[in-house]
């Protein structure tokens, strides 16, 4: 079994978009990410999609981040996010985004989703102006694989929403094996800069 010292951190690349979407579909379903949602990430600087790769360059684990605005946050979570704008004290708070995280199921159990969130973590408070970071995380049969990772970096609950993959008529779901009807949990952190 290999180790994350094994692997090996990159960007996404235009040459990894394929093997990325292939990856991403086994992780949390097919459809969800398209050629055309990548090479966004690629191009925007207000976007970040950190891979781990292996010696062959196969990406076996992502982290997907974007800068949003409260409204695409609470059009994401489905529900009202003005709890976040309580907290930060802001009409408007840049949210950090922490759109995606995936491993392949037999690179799971090594600690790489909680590198790739910390790497996440860095990004958002010493390169950009985010307030917050924020994720809608999934919970397939009323229980969020990434909970113990968040949770173990400060990251709160703010509450649940329902079915919110369900608008996404083509998505896969790898537990639903369908159309998703699975529930997500909004997770948050306030971003301190304070040294």
């Amino acid at each position: 079994m290999m180790s994350k010292d094994d692997l090996t951190l990159v960007p996404l690349t235009r040459e990894l978009i394929e093997p990325t979407i292939v990856m991403c579909g086994e992780c949390v379903g097919k459809n969800l990410y398209t050629e055309k949602m990548l090479l966004k990430a690629l191009e925007q600087p207000e976007q970040k999609f950190l891979l781990l790769v292996t010696p062959e360059n196969k990406p076996v684990a992502y982290l997907y981040i974007r800068l949003i605005g409260i409204e695409e946050a609470e059009q994401i979570a489905k529900l009202s996010l003005s709890k976040l704008k309580e907290l930060t004290g802001k009409d408007a708070p840049l949210i950090g985004n922490m759109q995606s995280i995936g491993v392949l199921p037999e690179y799971r159990n090594h600690d790489l989703s909680k590198y790739l969130i910390e790497l996440g973590l860095q990004w958002l408070t010493e390169e950009t102006e985010a307030d917050i970071a924020f994720g809608v995380c999934w919970k397939p049969h009323g229980k969020v694989p990434v909970e113990k990772t968040v949770k173990s970096f400060g990251f709160s609950h703010l509450a649940d929403s329902r079915r919110v993959w369900y608008d996404r008529t083509d998505l896969i779901c790898p537990v639903c094996k369908g159309r998703c009807e699975c529930d997500a949990a909004i997770y948050y952190k306030r971003l301190d800069r304070r040294g």
